[in-house]
């Protein structure tokens, strides 16, 4: 695929595509056969997300050689014969114009999905709240998430679960960290669409709602409560899930506490340009 370093229509990646496809074939075998080869050629799965809730965005940012390398590694989670493009799930951030409309927002986002119902605690989409990572969206992007969480990091605390994902950065090179809560939200509707499943989902949950898991994400949350005579603040992280009903879902826990239903999917960044993956909280402060 050759490499373009400005940004570009999806239909444009999937032409590179095709034409990767064409030089691979022998050039002795008729054009007839070549055009079956190519027809029956998938579209990625990426696209077709997009394409079926109309939000392909009309530019993208290029798909590069080092993503192709990085889909194509083994996964440093799994090891062989998994590579990371088995492990992991490849979503475009629609943001901007797109098919039919405009996204502008994560719950703009949520709806193009089509989903019935959304369950965010209302704090969360409080306009007061100013980080960026829940009301503000960046022009499009790719992101990987894992498809389940971390091997055994159910029923840890935030403080072990960051030092897995920093222990994995070492020992592969590669630039892991805890979602965003955007993006684990952006995911969660992206796959609720394409399968009508959320991620990181276990047997007992497509039965039982209570037996719902979910991913912690970077951010935190600082509530204030006021009794008669002196405020309290406390610190709460916030998880991001699907019920079975198909909604996404967004709950709260206490601060650095185990939970059997609480993991950690991570997130493998392409560049150095996105956020980095650092271990210490960012919080978003609530009245």
């Amino acid at each position: 695929m050759t490499v373009s370093t400005s940004w570009v229509t999806p239909q444009y990646i999937l032409a590179e595509r095709r034409n990767t496809v064409l030089e691979a074939i022998d050039q002795r075998i008729p054009a007839v056969v070549q055009s079956i080869v190519l027809s029956y050629l998938p579209q990625p799965r990426w696209y077709s997300i997009l394409e079926n809730i109309n939000a392909l965005p009309h530019s993208v940012p290029p798909f590069t050689r080092k993503m192709e390398q990085i889909l194509d590694t083994e996964c440093p989670i799994y090891g062989a014969p998994h590579k990371i493009a088995d492990t992991f799930n490849l979503y475009l951030f629609p943001v901007g114009q797109v098919t039919n409309g405009r996204i502008n927002t994560l719950i703009e986002l949520m709806q193009y999905c089509k989903l019935d119902q959304i369950n965010i605690p209302s704090p969360l989409l409080a306009s007061k709240i100013s980080h960026p990572n829940i009301n503000q969206l960046k022009g499009p992007r790719w992101f990987l998430i894992s498809k389940q969480w971390l091997p055994n990091s159910e029923n840890k605390t935030r403080e072990e679960q960051m030092a897995t994902i920093q222990r994995l950065c070492k020992t592969s090179r590669l630039h892991f960290a805890a979602p965003l809560i955007r993006d684990a939200l952006a995911a969660t509707s992206l796959e609720i669409s394409a399968t009508g499943q959320g991620l990181w989902l276990t047997p007992a949950s497509s039965i039982d709602r209570e037996s719902m898991v979910t991913t912690r994400v970077q951010e935190c949350i600082v509530t204030k409560q006021a009794p008669a005579k002196r405020s309290i603040q406390f610190l709460n992280d916030i998880t991001v899930g699907t019920l079975v009903e198909r909604i996404p879902h967004v709950k709260t826990i206490i601060h650095n506490s185990a939970h059997p239903r609480v993991g950690m999917a991570v997130v493998l960044h392409f560049s150095d340009e996105t956020e980095d993956p650092s271990p210490n909280a960012s919080c978003c402060a609530v009245s």
